[in-house]
């Protein structure tokens, strides 16, 4: 029997890589490596391995960096085996710990893990804290209702009553007690003060009935807290350059 070696592969290539159209590039640009004209493939990719930022597809680039200044040794390109702000390659500060606070082994200092379960199985330490430090009581390690950041067991805020994550009030709805959304806007779009979001007044003026803008400055540029300045210490002329 006869093997006939068909002069064309199934990519339109012959032996010596001239495509049936007379070029070395097929209709869709590529040669028959894969390559465009410009030497590289679809996946942006040079002849190389390195894409267009320099890097290969391990995330170093020819003279042996990652994009966060690590060698393939793992030193810094600080001289140390950490970058500026204390991490190393794999992301681990010297004590052990990832930016979020969790060990080598998936643990934080505490003994929880990112699914909130404790070293022992439980949601609970050896104490009886949970990993925001509250008990089965609702009690934080530091005696109260509320932990140092302000936030009961269930997150919401000492202060205003917001969950902090979601953009619900202690009292189970979208409105705080005296008719506030999360923020901060009653039902027809007024703020505390009773400003819009256009700056105006209930009354249709720019300023309350006591003289007050948006930003609580009156026409001499004094705050109604009795100062030049807010409560951010921000001065009347920043809100109107």
């Amino acid at each position: 029997m006869t093997f006939v070696i068909p002069e064309y592969n199934r990519a339109g290539f012959n032996h010596i890589g001239i495509h049936r159209n007379g070029t070395k590039y097929a209709d869709n640009g590529y040669d028959c490596d894969g390559y465009d004209r410009n030497g590289r493939n679809r996946r942006h990719r040079d002849r190389e391995g390195y894409d267009r930022d320099g890097y290969d597809i391990n995330g170093f680039n020819r003279d042996g960096w990652n994009r966060i200044g690590f060698n393939h040794e793992g030193m810094n390109c600080n001289g140390t085996p950490y970058d500026r702000k204390g991490y190393d390659i794999e992301g681990f500060n010297s004590s052990g710990f990832d930016m979020y606070g969790y060990g080598r082994d998936g643990y934080t200092n505490k003994g929880f893990n990112s699914d909130k379960i404790h070293r022992n199985g439980t949601k609970y330490d050896d104490d009886g804290y949970n990993s925001r430090g509250f008990n089965s009581d609702k009690i934080h390690r530091n005696g109260t209702y509320y932990d140092d950041y302000g936030l009961d067991s269930d997150g919401f805020s000492e202060h205003h009553g917001w969950h902090c994550q979601k953009r619900i009030h202690r009292n189970g709805t979208t409105r705080d007690d005296d008719g506030f959304d999360y923020d901060g806007k009653d039902i027809n779009g007024f703020n505390r003060y009773g400003f819009n979001s256009d700056r105006i007044h209930k009354n249709g003026t720019t300023r309350d009935d006591d003289g007050f803008d948006i930003w609580g400055f009156n026409s001499k540029k004094v705050h109604r807290n009795g100062t030049i300045y807010d409560h951010s210490c921000h001065k009347w002329v920043l809100y109107n350059e």
